[in-house]
């Protein structure tokens, strides 16, 4: 029986549009003020879209990947927040598709559907993650990868070609969206190397790699930006890794936070939906532990699957150091969900299995029915990149920049609020579209500010950040480096205050 006649596979096809089809409804126009990350890609895609260039013409610290991504479907599609989160729903919809195939591979039909339906719904419950990031795009290139790696192990002979080929690609893509995702691409193709049931795979893996990294470098060569692109990308080796050393399964705040202030039933409560949440940290380890115990009782072609997706799955918790606090692993958790529900079937009574089963099923059906809830509830608000919903007091900060700032003005959002130029459309004077304290160093202060000297803009967004709010969700960040006080200075000796939401100003240029 060949691949595509296999049951799970069928079913996969209606997963992926189950999947994707609920992402997009439920996020796909949600404007989302506390996770401003999204905007660095966005700001980034929209500059692309007006005919500059990353690294080049502005500055970017990863492979070109989700920009380049983000710019072509909004080239497509048009400048709507819904078209930028098209390939976010296209990512939780690739990894909960292959957690679904791959569970459904190593145990049954039954747990790789309650699996995939946990697995949903826990990586969307943490809904202020729910935007344009490259960590998404990477994780689901790379899951998907693995997932076709294992589909060329000797059970299913038709269009194993291309199934290699498209392998290969999609874990070179990966690694063009996120560098350290790359290691996935290695262990693919020394697996196809070593696995007997993979060698007559790995020249297609290795092709298809090429191809796809072909692409990138073309572009690249094109442009004349090979050079400034390695600068770009090799950036985060001297800057990035200090401010942003977390321990495993690290949440902001700290554990310890999360119970403050609770009587004892709401702890009890927090501590429950924390078993939960921490998954993504727990189930890698139980993989870990269970795993070997377990290979030499599975058949051989099977034995190599599990080989390939704990190998994997190392690499790709590897992938998120110096930062593998929870939601980092969260990202990375589809192997490791596939892993552990296959291993649950093997190692639990029948009993203890469904009292599981239906443990996560309640808990699952609450996070679909929360956001269920949110989606219905939510005030909504007409802006350039179409009608958005959110909370009522982010969407009182949004309504302050866009009623006043248009597109052909000049905006600069300072020092970390990337994820309102796209929304007010305007020009950005200075190359950073964010400025992080602790991460960029006196020089980038200087760049920016000098920018701003030479084309000082019409707005400025300012929100005075103390430097115990950055130490708290970058525990590593040096103290001594936790203002920009030569731009705050600037901001406040040429700039008036025009309109302020809570702790958001923005000013204008006097």
């Amino acid at each position: 029986m060949t691949l595509l006649r296999t049951p799970e596979t069928k079913w996969s096809w209606y997963v992926f549009l189950f999947a994707g089809a609920f992402v997009l409804w439920s996020a796909g126009a949600r404007f989302i003020l506390a996770n401003n990350d999204e905007g660095i890609y966005l700001a980034s895609a929209m500059r692309m879209l007006r005919g500059e260039l990353p690294y080049r013409d502005f500055f970017y610290y990863l492979p070109p990947g989700t920009p380049l991504i983000e710019a072509g479907v909004m080239r497509l599609f048009g400048e709507k927040l819904w078209a930028a989160r098209i390939p976010l729903a296209a990512d939780l919809a690739i990894l909960t598709t292959s957690v679904f195939w791959l569970t459904a591979r190593l145990a049954n039909l039954r747990a790789a559907f309650i699996t995939a339906f946990c697995f949903l719904a826990f990586e969307t419950a943490e809904h202020d993650r729910l935007v344009v990031d490259h960590r998404w795009d990477s994780s689901a290139w790379a899951t998907l990868a693995i997932a076709l790696t294992v589909s060329l192990l000797p059970r299913e002979s038709g269009n194993w070609r291309a199934r290699a080929v498209l392998a290969g690609a999609s874990a070179a893509l990966a690694g063009w969206i996120t560098t350290p995702v790359a290691m996935v691409g290695v262990v693919i193709f020394g697996a196809a190397c070593i696995v007997p049931g993979l060698r007559r795979s790995a020249i297609f893996i290795a092709a298809g790699a090429a191809g796809c990294s072909a692409c990138f470098l073309g572009w690249l060569a094109a442009h004349h930006n090979l050079a400034a692109a390695l600068d770009g990308v090799l950036w985060p080796a001297s800057h990035y890794g200090s401010a942003n050393r977390t321990a495993y399964g690290w949440v902001i705040g700290g554990y310890a936070n999360l119970f403050q202030g609770l009587t004892a039933g709401g702890a009890i409560t927090v501590a429950i939906f924390l078993i939960f949440f921490t998954l993504p940290a727990t189930l890698p380890v139980l993989a870990l532990l269970g795993w070997p115990i377990r290979l030499r009782l599975d058949r051989e072609d099977r034995r190599w699957a599990i080989v390939l997706m704990l190998s994997s799955m190392i690499v790709l918790i590897a992938s998120t150091l110096p930062r593998p606090d929870l939601i980092h692993l969260m990202y990375v958790s589809g192997v490791a969900y596939a892993l552990g529900a296959a291993l649950a079937v093997r190692v639990l009574p029948p009993r203890a299995l469904a009292m599981v089963a239906i443990a996560m099923l309640l808990m699952a059906g609450t996070d679909y029915a929360i956001v269920l809830n949110r989606r219905i509830g939510e005030p909504t608000m007409a802006t350039r990149l179409g009608v958005v919903h959110g909370t009522e007091g982010d969407l009182h900060v949004l309504r302050l920049v866009t009623s006043h700032v248009r597109q052909e003005d000049g905006f600069f959002a300072f020092p970390y609020w990337p994820n309102f130029y796209l929304f007010a459309g305007a020009r950005n004077p200075t190359r950073f579209a964010y400025l992080q304290p602790g991460m960029f160093s006196a020089a980038d202060e200087r760049i920016a500010l000098r920018e701003l000297q030479e084309s000082p803009p019409r707005w400025i967004l300012y929100v005075d950040t103390p430097p115990e709010a950055y130490l708290r969700i970058w525990p590593g960040s040096d103290p001594a480096r936790l203002r920009f006080s030569s731009i705050e200075d600037f901001v406040a000796a040429h700039y008036r205050l025009a309109g302020k939401v809570d702790g958001f100003e923005l000013r204008e240029r006097r």
